[in-house]
């Protein structure tokens, strides 16, 4: 390869005597292919040929070609494709350089790479580099970093070799170019387990069931509601002495009289009906704590049917209901009242245990994000499902800046059974990826025996 002012010129192939017409014809092919595929200059390209040789010049312009003028140009690999370029152009495109000079015209791409002869590296094929009586790295292996050059080997196990990269690959270890094996390089760095953790908790509101259903479970419900009926008279005294029609038994009245002749209405409410001073309702706010809403009602005479719970009285109960009922007769001795006075109350809109978890679960806050928390994850029901408590965490491993490759180990310990985790950690890395674990249907999950392996 040769250099004629600001054109770059391509194979030179120089002939003695008279240039033979074919030659021409081969020479007029490579450079319509060459406009054609835009491989090496793409624009410009001449041919020029005389008795001392056949010449095809291309002009700048291809900055894959290296740009500028100059030497030092030759085949560049990236893959299998093929430009012209300088070493310093060629490397910064993660090319291998095969050498100035070297033609693209054969096609060297897929078949070099570093050879070592002694700790000076060159890229050639293995051929060449069996010639050369040196140690062929391997194909598309690059000179930078120089693999000829003894550097730490990790070997499986944490050992450490100061060993070239086609000695390292042969042991099965991980190559680190540059490093020594003092200190140990191939050792994994303490790793750190930390967290971040949310709770929540919450019980059920409202009003307790009148009678147990035998399940266990604290029924609460969210309406009370009342229902008042009184129905009261009043009764005279009819006496053989005294006064007939008296509202009411003169004391004086000897055992002859007659209790409870005439009956009428007490100050005309002889049917009250109250639906009862109130008609509450619980409500569920959206992060699930509960406010009381409290209800009003009235009642037409309140004293008039209050006076009706005067005498003995009979309770029933259902798991949502309880009904009193109060009994007042005329009897002889100055009673002067009779009637039947019965109050209903009433549980609705019942606060389930499923209702509790979702809403638990609805209150969780935002994550932290300081990892300082709790490594666990659990949920608590209590006996009677009243109340419920969850946590659930996010975790990850910290370490230095890893200098060889490692693994990270360790066991999640769920109730429903171990288990086993692990990661590949790559050099210079500080930190694992992040794992979440929310909170197992009952009991408690937690992280245990983490330990690293080198490769």
């Amino acid at each position: 390869m040769a250099q004629t002012r600001a054109h770059r010129v391509l194979n030179v192939q120089k002939f003695a005597g008279k240039v033979p017409p074919q030659r021409h014809r081969f020479w007029d092919s490579v450079v319509n292919e060459l406009g054609l595929l835009r491989k090496l200059a793409g624009k410009n390209c001449t041919i020029s040929e005389s008795t001392d040789g056949t010449v095809i010049n291309f002009a700048p312009g291809s900055t894959r070609q290296g740009g500028g003028t100059g030497g030092g140009y030759g085949a560049c690999c990236i893959g299998s494709d093929c430009h012209i370029d300088t070493a310093a152009g060629c490397a910064a495109s993660g090319g291998l350089f095969a050498g100035v000079g070297t033609s693209c015209i054969p096609n060297p791409c897929g078949t070099l790479g570093a050879c070592c002869v002694g700790t000076t590296c060159s890229i050639t094929t293995p051929a060449a580099c069996a010639t050369k009586g040196g140690t062929f790295v391997g194909i598309g292996q690059s000179c930078t970093p120089n693999p000829c050059q003894p550097s730490a080997c990790c070997k499986p196990g944490g050992v450490c070799a100061e060993l070239t990269k086609h000695d390292c690959d042969i042991a099965g270890g991980a190559w680190l170019s540059g490093k020594a094996c003092s200190p140990n390089p191939c050792v994994a760095p303490s790793i750190n387990l930390v967290c971040d953790s949310i709770s929540a908790s919450l019980s059920k509101c409202g009003f307790s069931a009148y009678q147990s259903s035998g399940d266990g479970i604290a029924h609460k419900y969210l309406n009370y509601h009342i229902d008042y009926t009184c129905d009261y008279y009043e009764y005279t005294c009819n006496c053989k002495v005294g006064y007939p029609g008296y509202p009411g038994c003169i004391p004086n009245c000897s055992g002859t009289d007659t209790p409870c002749a005439v009956q009428k209405p007490r100050d005309n409410l002889n049917s009250c009906t109250c639906h009862y001073a109130f008609d509450d309702t619980y409500t569920v706010n959206p992060d699930g704590s509960c406010s009381l809403v409290n209800g009003s009602g009235s009642c037409p005479s309140t004293t008039g049917c209050q006076g009706c719970e005067l005498g003995g009285s009979s309770t029933s109960l259902t798991p949502t209901s309880r009904t009193t009922t109060w009994t007042r007769t005329c009897t002889p001795g100055g009673q002067v009242g009779a009637g039947t006075t019965t109050r209903t109350e009433t549980l609705s809109s019942e606060y389930t245990t499923s209702m509790l978890k979702t809403n638990t679960v609805n209150a969780f806050p935002g994550w932290p994000g300081t990892f300082t928390g709790s490594c666990s994850a659990a949920a608590t029901l209590s006996s009677d499902q009243s109340s419920y408590t969850i946590q659930r965490f996010k975790y990850k491993f910290t370490f230095s800046a890893s200098t060889t490759p490692f693994t990270i180990h360790w066991t999640v310990n769920r109730p429903s059974g171990a288990v086993m985790m692990s990661q590949a950690i790559t050099v210079g890395s500080t930190e694992s990826s992040v794992y979440e674990e929310d909170e197992p249907s009952t009991g408690t999950t937690t992280i245990s025996s983490w330990y690293t392996t080198v490769p």
